[in-house]
């Protein structure tokens, strides 16, 4: 089955699209708020802070939780991925059922790209929250104590959500080479046997 033939694709295409976009708009929101009616607030003196390599306390624990969930979205999906193509490889298959125009049911089974998007959408998920929740962090960091490396570790976090904005192309890109690592898996698994 080719995968633009699978039922949806476009519509999961599009849902994927609204997540990342929703995820990626409350950080802009929340940053043009710091950035414009919240920034000049009273922020506490830089002599009365607590510092971590020269940088303020929040501001360093902000940098620092952005790398971790920087790396953190690109290694914790790749091991979903590994988890959920092993699954799907040893697992049985199930067989989809449909009605018919005379009313009868029609067995078609199971497809593995009808396995794959939901796999995809699920590591998409993860992988922009995490970006998402060290974005916000930076930008609460930077209206607290006003520090532009926080505001730098949000907005780097930002531009990586946004490369993750998935278009159709993409999504087919990454289907064709799981598909293929999928078949992999249960050639291993049947030269193995049981």
């Amino acid at each position: 089955m080719k995968i633009d033939e699978a039922e949806n694709f476009d519509a999961n295409v599009q849902m994927m699209q609204i997540i990342v976009g929703a995820l990626t708009a409350g950080v802009v929101v929340f940053g043009v708020l710091v950035l414009t009616i919240l920034d000049g607030g009273n922020r506490p003196a830089a002599a009365n802070q607590p510092t971590i390599l020269g940088l303020p306390l929040l501001t360093a624990l902000a940098l620092g939780f952005g790398v971790i969930t920087l790396v953190a979205s690109f290694v914790v999906p790749r091991l979903m991925v590994e988890g959920g193509l092993r699954a799907i490889a040893g697992g049985s298959t199930t067989d989809e059922t449909k009605l018919t125009e005379t009313g009868e049911r029609q067995v078609y089974p199971a497809n593995d790209v009808g396995r794959l998007l939901p796999l995809y959408q699920t590591q998409l998920i993860v992988a922009s929250a995490l970006n998402e929740g060290g974005a916000f962090f930076g930008l609460l960091a930077y209206l607290i104590e006003g520090n532009p490396a926080a505001l730098a570790t949000a907005g780097v976090l930002v531009a990586v959500l946004l490369s993750r904005f998935p278009v159709a192309d993409r999504v087919r890109g990454w289907l064709d080479a799981h598909l293929e690592r999928l078949a992999e898996l249960r050639r291993d698994e049947f030269s193995t046997g049981p």
